[in-house]
Parts: structure tokens; C-alpha cells; sequence
């Protein structure tokens, strides 16, 4: 008898990018890990839910603001050393009604929310690089320029925290 392959168990997740109607980009300062950085927002995937209703849960969750997913812009497979850890899905949206308030949490699990901008392309681009070195993606193309979904890979060391 052949012994079973073992089949990968593997994390879901959903993250934003959420572009106002006048077309400034949400960013939200978060510390994790004891690093602080200007990004997107999103997380897991819970039991019984599409991605979709992952990321508009997560956008509500992080933000207190109901959202309309425009379309899917990246897909990242995350590897530490040579074992596949989770795939998460980035979708640009676009907050509706609006306007609404954004109302962070104090903390989502082991994330702690510091502040929140609402900021141009031209502001972006203006973020010094050590705020945008995590999310590179998002702030080498501007999200309403994304037309086809990026799909990439990020590996780090085995021994490197997350």
C-alpha cells in the first residue's frame, strides 16, 4: 500500500485597497510585530465565507466602513523557507455609500491601529521608502492603473518573524 501524500493546509486571506470616489487611497498605520507601517487592510478568512465577503468583513472590521469590491488586482502565495504558509487575495474597492467615517479599532487581534490617511497618487509616491518597503506593490503601481491581476510570490527565510 502507497502511504497518502500529505496535502498542504494553507491560509486564506483578503486584503484592500480602498480608493475614495474623488480618488485619494485609504493607508492605515498598523503595528505588528513591533513594526509599524502605512498599508492596506484586510486579514483571514473565516469558516463559511466567500473571499469576497472576507474582504468586505475585513474592510468593516478595520475601517467601520461598508465597501463595494470593484475588481481583484493581486493574488500572493506567501512561502517561509520551502513550506507554502497561505495565499492571500487584494481586491480594489471603493467605500459606498459615501462618504462615510472611517473608525479604526483599537487593536484586531495582534494588530493595534494607529492612523489613518486618505492620501493622492502624488502623497503616495511621497511616503518615505522605509513606510513602503512591505508593501511595494501597492506603491509601485497606483491601484486604479492595476487592469489585469498581478499574481506573485513572497518567500522569507524559515527563521525570519512575519
Amino acid at each position: 500500500m502507497r502511504p497518502r501524500s500529505e496535502k498542504p493546509r494553507v491560509r486564506l486571506g483578503a486584503g484592500l485597497t480602498v480608493i475614495s470616489p474623488d480618488g485619494k487611497l485609504l493607508l492605515v498605520r498598523q503595528e505588528y510585530d513591533g513594526r509599524r507601517t502605512w498599508g492596506m487592510i484586510g486579514g483571514a478568512m473565516e469558516a463559511g465565507e466567500s473571499i469576497e465577503e472576507c474582504a468586505v468583513r475585513e474592510a468593516h472590521e478595520e475601517t467601520g466602513l461598508y465597501v463595494r469590491l470593484l475588481r481583484l488586482t493581486e493574488v500572493t502565495q506567501f512561502w517561509r523557507g520551502d513550506h507554502f504558509e497561505s495565499v492571500g487575495f487584494v481586491f480594489l474597492a471603493t467605500p459606498e455609500p459615501w462618504p462615510q467615517t472611517v473608525r479604526l479599532p483599537a487593536y484586531d487581534g495582534a494588530t493595534r491601529f494607529l492612523d489613518y490617511r486618505w492620501l493622492s497618487k502624488e502623497e503616495t509616491a511621497a511616503l518615505p521608502d522605509s513606510e513602503r518597503e512591505q508593501h511595494e506593490l501597492l506603491y509601485s503601481r497606483w491601484p486604479l492603473e492595476v487592469e489585469e491581476t498581478v499574481v506573485r510570490t513572497l518567500r522569507v527565510a524559515a527563521d525570519e518573524r512575519s
